[in-house]
């Protein structure tokens, strides 16, 4: 039995119920992956605050920590993902493309939910909605950057002192594609910078990473070499 998909349905299903830590997705162009092209990203990153928010090594935006995301090609114009990191948060997300696959610039759309466990306020989550958009003079090199609205959860102390629930941010990054190849994996190297903003809090954080690219091809998966 073969299912046909709306990706327009598709789309405004996943963002909503995707719109829900001040992480944001990391490495995301204007363009989607393909269908059934695999992507994970391993990455390195830093953050800084201002005023600082204080916590332990787990639970703290002041520092390093490490992150890891699983994207899937849905279908040609639609990815989806999921993530986690060391800062404590998991993160899903969805991404629609609105431009040709073919062009040499890429718009897309995007929705994530990150939940976070801070041992103190289990399930805090915040939901963000991008514009992604990116350009690809090469097939190795891609220029990107990408406006987000992010939307958190707010306790009582926060309500009190009349803190909003809403925050933007702007991230800009670069990706080098296909530096290494083993087997049936691309990889490359990606470099991005990421400001946020919510009244008078400001996060910035620089991250650094692998990210590998696999096709799967459902006629070649029967072949024990497929998953080496």
């Amino acid at each position: 039995m073969h299912i046909h998909l709306n990706p327009y349905l598709l789309i405004i299903t996943l963002s909503i119920a995707l719109s829900s830590c001040l992480s944001t997705t990391n490495f995301e162009t204007g363009k989607t992956m393909g269908r059934d092209v695999s992507r994970s990203d391993i990455a390195f990153c830093y953050e800084y605050s201002q005023p600082p928010v204080k916590g332990s090594w787990l639970n703290s935006n002041e520092g390093p920590f490490f992150m890891y995301s699983y994207s899937y090609g849905l279908l040609d114009k639609l990815d989806i993902g999921v993530g986690i990191s060391t800062n404590t948060d998991i993160h899903f997300k969805t991404k629609f493309m609105l431009t040709n696959p073919e062009s040499k610039f890429g718009v897309s759309l995007g929705a994530s939910t990150f939940i976070v466990s801070n041992f103190e306020k289990v399930f805090f989550f915040h939901s963000n909605l991008s514009l992604y958009t990116s350009a690809h003079p090469t097939e190795d090199f891609t220029i990107y950057a990408y406006p987000q609205f992010l939307f958190f959860h707010l306790d009582e102390v926060s309500i009190n002192n009349n803190i909003m629930n809403t925050g933007t941010s702007f991230t800009f990054g670069i990706l080098f594609n296909k530096v290494f190849q083993i087997k049936r994996n691309n990889i490359g190297i990606g470099l991005e910078f990421s400001s946020f903003s919510a009244q008078k809090y400001q996060q910035q954080t620089l991250t650094f990473g692998l990210v590998i690219k696999r096709n799967y091809d459902t006629k070649l998966k029967k072949d024990p070499q497929y998953f080496y």
